[in-house]
């Protein structure tokens, strides 16, 4: 795999000094360089001040969030990998991050090793960018020509934790990493068939054929989410088209990588569930406390008014957390 020349340069995005520094002391170690950032708006101008091979973008962020800088820095570098960092009740905004162009996530809080695991991941990635670029500079290949050019590719192809799979412009499979067989029939053959013929999960047909009108011209690039009903997997389809003819609309193929988000999920799954009973269970017992300080208030004997401005506070704040738990049942 082709090696970024120098250490690895990552910028970090959020207005959480703690996260900042947690992840400069993790990454440093690593021995990457890391420059950190507290907004959106920091964000995009040291990016364009120097390349970086990784952002770490968090999505909530004073004065510019991660969704309007996102479209920024890939305009600036579209090889330059991003990493959204999102907290609670914002998975779906994450999704629509990486629809924009982010290319994967990191839950808060994050454990050490789960930074490094994505940082790895994500760099990986960067490598092969980087290589596709050069190939694509060294000669003009068509879809095909790559195809015959495996032998150059194939230990980028095999290194690859993520499943990959390339199809031209008549949706024939004509590349794929090993990772990608899990996606695929047990077949001698594979490489110039229809994906129908060689793709064993219907929905994934469905997606790729879905996605290949989408794109053209105007639409590079699109994220879809893709269930396996047979494993309980889900997986997240990255689909990024191979240039246009100037005779036509639409791409030569598509590139397709998968980043299995199942975990994930899982992990919403379980903390919404958890926040609905812990909700649940507070609601009843606060309503109460409210409604007791509320008789008490109104039926407040002349002699005991020392102690009416004490009670309207605890009258407030028990209405205020009365609030917080509709908002979560809402949620």
């Amino acid at each position: 795999m082709g090696q970024i020349p120098r250490p690895a340069r990552i910028l970090v995005a959020d207005d959480e000094m703690s996260v900042r520094l947690g992840c400069e002391k993790i990454l440093g170690a690593e021995g990457y360089e890391v420059v950190t950032v507290d907004d959106g708006h920091k964000a995009v101008e040291a990016f364009f001040e120097r390349s970086f091979d990784l952002v770490l973008l968090d999505l909530m962020m004073p004065t510019m969030g991660g969704l309007a800088v996102v479209p920024e820095l890939k305009a600036h570098d579209p090889d330059t990998v991003i990493v959204i960092i999102t907290g609670y009740a914002s998975f779906e905004t994450a999704v629509k991050a990486m629809q924009n162009g982010a290319d994967d996530y990191v839950p808060k809080p994050f454990t050490s090793g789960e930074l490094e695991l994505v940082v790895k991941r994500a760099l990986e990635r960067r490598e092969l960018l980087l290589q596709t670029r050069r190939l694509k500079e060294e000669r003009q290949l068509t879809l095909d020509d790559l195809a015959f050019e495996q032998g150059r590719t194939k230990s980028i192809l095999i290194a690859m934790p993520d499943p990959l799979l390339v199809v031209n412009s008549a949706l024939e499979l004509v590349l794929l990493n090993p990772a990608a067989r899990i996606f695929l029939k047990n077949l001698k053959d594979l490489l110039g068939k229809p994906i129908r013929e060689v793709v064993a999960l219907p929905s994934l047909v469905t997606a790729i054929e879905e996605t290949w009108e989408k794109l053209g011209r105007k639409v590079e690039a699109a994220a879809v989410e893709v269930e396996d009903p047979d494993s309980k997997n889900t997986w997240l389809m990255n689909a990024n088209g191979l240039g246009v003819k100037e005779w036509s609309d639409k791409p030569n193929g598509i590139v397709l990588v998968f980043s299995n988000i199942t975990p994930m999920k899982n992990i919403e799954r379980s903390k919404s569930r958890f926040v609905s009973i812990v909700a649940h269970e507070l609601k009843a017992p606060v309503a109460a406390i409210e409604g007791y300080l509320d008789l008490i208030v109104s039926n407040l004997d002349p002699g005991m008014e020392k102690y009416r401005a004490p009670l309207e506070r605890c009258k407030g704040r028990a209405g205020v957390l009365q609030q917080l738990i509709r908002e979560l049942l809402d949620i």
